[in-house]
């Protein structure tokens, strides 16, 4: 430095870079110059195309800015300070002491022409700090006249507020005092302070389904904000400071703070948002904490959108911080923002396989006749129901197609009663549609393997009953059951379904053969004193007549015929008392009745009791709801093949 200035240190390191202090004893100008550079390179310096410094005897001084946050006053919370400007000149005795004295009276009223000016590209917006002097007064680019009072140590006191953010300096002139011109014009600059956001405030715009914010989800029973792996915007904006915020008094609002109505910082045109997230409901060893992808704009203006998705189901809080995007930030430190209680996420769709279509089985091993039941009361279940149970697996997933695994606990919305299946009506089984009767009950929802998460299998009731309608037109040959379980809901309590392009799963158990039976008695005769037996039969329709069913299954018992007419309650010997109620077998379909000694002659008409699908329109009526019945004749028998003619003598 040339002009009898000082350079203290007299050599620097690049690569290494540190302040350099520059002092001059007497006004004047000084160049600062390299004697030497290795590598060689030229000087440049900022803002001062000829590295000249002026200096002058007396000037206005700015005591030290902190750096401030934005919307602050200075004189309060983080890096609270007095902030002072004092007009100083040298002392009389300066060449001995170095000391300087004020260059105003204390205790007057002076203008003074401030104004800033912004170190920071893409940041400042044109608004400046707030110099408040005793009346506030925004700066600008270009001086502004402020009157101030001198205190009685000839200090102007004030306080700075700063709307914006980015690096500044002061610039202040005072030309005349009381309207008398000083004899040269004093010049102070303030030293660079950094002005930065008091935060980020970050917010979860409303979805286009459920419309909402999402904020303070606390439970598996809170509002769904959007579905996992759906995507959702963050607005993030950085925020002016408000009283009462920074318990801490680091410049950053704390967390859980309620900053809705913190003004927004305009002109921000730097950076982008760093989003991270945790994990908040549900907890346990099986939850996960997902995966959390998101694209951030550049910010423009006063804030950037972030555009995100979590792959879960559950409760998360967000993290966002400012970093740079190509051009470094100007602060030193982090600027973050929050979303507390993000939630709640719910999966997009389910995935549904069928994994089982399942067996059907009836009364008899090999088939069930039609119509039947499993007992004979009228209004019992049909006896078709399941040896394999139906079932389908289902998977909870988010958009983009992966099981969302924390679907589960209070967090999984599947019932029982989340599923519905139509209860058939007909039987395709090839030749004509069959009439048919269902009874289906809630199915059996469990996890899939026992402890897979976000996955299930959903198994069709142990308590389903079918049976065909036992009418003129079931009257055909032996046929394999033939009909189809369609579900028409899968929806859990949260109103998630399949995906949109998939269809309702359908189920189709494999058939069992059904077929159109009765029973029939034949008429019989024999001695009034002897044991008669009534012939019966198990038939089945064989699609041209009816034929013994050799595979009947079933038991029936003497108990169940009843003679008519009965005199007195008896015919001859027999009463109903006679008639035992020991369960008897068919034997291929054939069976007997053994009616005791009357030891009375006549005939009377003996009725068995069969269960209505072993019934049949014996009258030729319209319905099949007539008991089996036969002729028994006492005192009647057959004689030889040999005699043509029988008389008693007597």
């Amino acid at each position: 430095a040339d002009g009898g200035a000082t350079l203290s240190p007299s050599a620097i390191n690049i690569n290494n870079p540190s302040s350099l202090n520059l002092s001059k004893l007497e006004p004047g100008d000084s160049t600062i110059s390299i004697q030497t550079a290795n590598p060689d390179a030229p000087l440049i310096c900022k803002d001062n195309a000829n590295c000249s410094v002026s200096f002058s005897d007396a000037g206005l001084v700015f005591n030290q800015i902190p750096g401030q946050v934005s919307g602050k006053p200075s004189n309060l919370e983080y890096q609270a300070a007095t902030l002072a400007i004092k007009a100083l000149k040298k002392g009389d005795d300066f060449s001995q002491t170095g000391r300087c004295e004020n260059a105003l009276a204390p205790n007057t009223t002076v203008s003074l022409d401030l104004r800033y000016q912004c170190l920071s590209n893409g940041l400042c917006n044109n608004n400046g700090p707030y110099f408040d002097a005793g009346n506030e007064v925004p700066l600008t680019t270009d001086y502004t006249a402020v009157n101030v009072n001198l205190d009685d140590q000839s200090a102007i006191n004030y306080v700075l507020n700063t709307p914006s953010v980015g690096d500044f300096i002061l610039i202040a002139t005072l030309e005349s005092v009381a309207n008398v011109a000083l004899d040269k014009t004093l010049v102070g600059i303030s030293n660079a302070f950094l002005v930065k956001p008091f935060g980020l405030r970050l917010t979860a715009q409303q979805d286009a389904i459920y419309g909402n914010a999402g904020i303070g989800a606390n439970s598996a029973n809170s509002p769904i904000y959007t579905q996992a792996g759906k995507e959702f915007v963050i607005q993030a904006e950085p925020i002016a400071w408000r009283a009462g915020q920074d318990s801490d008094l680091d410049g950053h609002y704390d967390k859980g703070m309620d900053i809705t109505a913190n003004v927004a910082i305009g002109g921000f045109d730097r950076g982008k948002i760093d989003l991270a997230h945790q994990k908040r409901l549900p907890v346990g060893g099986d939850t996960v904490a997902g995966t959390l992808s998101y694209v951030s704009d550049r910010l423009n203006g006063s804030s950037s959108n972030v555009t995100a998705s979590w792959s879960e189901v559950g409760i998360i809080d967000l993290e966002g911080t400012l970093i740079n995007d190509g051009e470094a930030l100007p602060w030193g430190e982090t600027i973050k923002g929050y979303v507390s209680s993000l939630g709640r996420f719910v999966p997009s769709h389910f995935d549904v396989e069928v994994t089982q279509q399942g067996l059907l089985q009836g009364q008899c091993t090999a088939f069930t006749y039609t119509g039947a039941r499993v007992d004979s009361s009228a209004g019992s279940n049909g006896a078709l129901m399941y040896m394999l149970n139906p079932q389908i697996r289902m998977q909870a997933m988010n958009k983009a197609g992966g099981i969302t695994q924390n679907y589960q606990g209070d967090f999984n919305k599947l019932t029982a009663s989340s599923f519905s299946v139509i209860e058939p009506v007909q039987d395709n089984e090839g030749t004509r549609v069959m009439a048919l009767e269902a009874t289906l009950n809630d199915g059996e929802l469990a996890p899939l393997n026992g402890t897979a998460f976000g996955q299930f299998t959903y198994t069709l009731s142990n308590q389903d009953h079918f049976r065909h309608t036992r009418d003129a037109n079931a009257k055909i040959a032996p046929f394999i059951s033939n009909f189809e379980l369609a579900f028409d809901k899968i929806l859990d309590g949260d109103n998630i379904t399949i995906a949109a392009t998939k269809v309702l799963p359908v189920l189709k158990p494999i058939g069992h053969e059904i077929r159109f039976g009765r029973a029939s008695l034949s008429n019989s005769y024999g001695p009034e004193d002897s044991p008669i037996d009534v012939p019966l039969q198990f038939q089945y329709w064989d699609g041209s007549k009816f034929v013994v069913n050799q595979q009947h299954c079933g038991s029936y018992a003497l108990a169940d015929l009843s003679l008519t007419p009965l005199v007195d309650g008896k015919f001859g010997d027999i009463t109903p008392g006679t008639f035992d109620s020991t369960p008897l077998f068919s034997i291929a379909g054939y069976g007997q009745l053994s009616l005791p000694a009357s030891n009375q002659l006549g005939e009377a008409q003996a009725t068995l009791t069969v269960p209505s699908w072993l019934q049949y329109n014996w009258s030729g009526a319209a319905d099949y709801n007539e008991l089996p019945f036969a002729t028994v004749h006492f005192g009647r028998f057959r004689g030889n093949d040999r005699v043509i003619n029988w008389r008693e003598v007597r």
